[in-house]
């Protein structure tokens, strides 16, 4: 058994913060890349690449300004190729009460070596491409 310790060995610090929206078909990528802690994310294509065998939280935060044509948002993140979560967000408005809304999308996930986590949205021009959109993601515990 490894013992518990609360600091990680240089080479398994795996993190990144990245924010701003830009659309490709329905794929998404953050470009403006705050902290990329391992260089496991590739802010050209949006992707999340798993270097490093372990347990991984990631959260994507997307923000949309309300409108009466195109008033919904739906999201994933993805695993691999696969669909793994995601919401659907619908809100109720009246004219007086237009404003701004944002859903959060998380998960927790087991990653072997290669794995891609990645962003995946429908009508992903209807999103705004500033810093109230991010994604980012973190190592919580290595397989090694």
């Amino acid at each position: 058994m490894i013992p518990c310790s609360r600091s990680l060995c240089p080479d398994k610090q795996i993190a990144f913060i990245a924010y701003g929206l830009i659309a490709n078909g329905i794929s998404v990528r953050f470009p403006t890349v705050y902290q990329n802690y391992g260089n496991s994310y590739n802010p050209t294509t949006g992707e999340f690449t798993c270097h490093l065998p372990g347990i991984y939280h990631f959260v994507t935060t997307l923000t949309k300004k309300w409108d009466t044509l195109t008033d919904y948002v739906a999201c994933h993140l993805y695993h691999n190729s696969k669909e793994l979560v995601g919401a659907y967000e619908d809100p109720f408005s009246s004219e007086e009460d237009k404003g701004v809304y944002s859903y959060t999308i998380s998960a927790t996930l087991h990653l072997q070596r290669g794995d891609i986590v990645h962003v995946k949205c429908p009508h992903p021009s209807y999103l705004q491409s500033n810093n109230y959109c991010s994604f980012t993601g973190f190592l919580i515990v290595s397989d090694i």
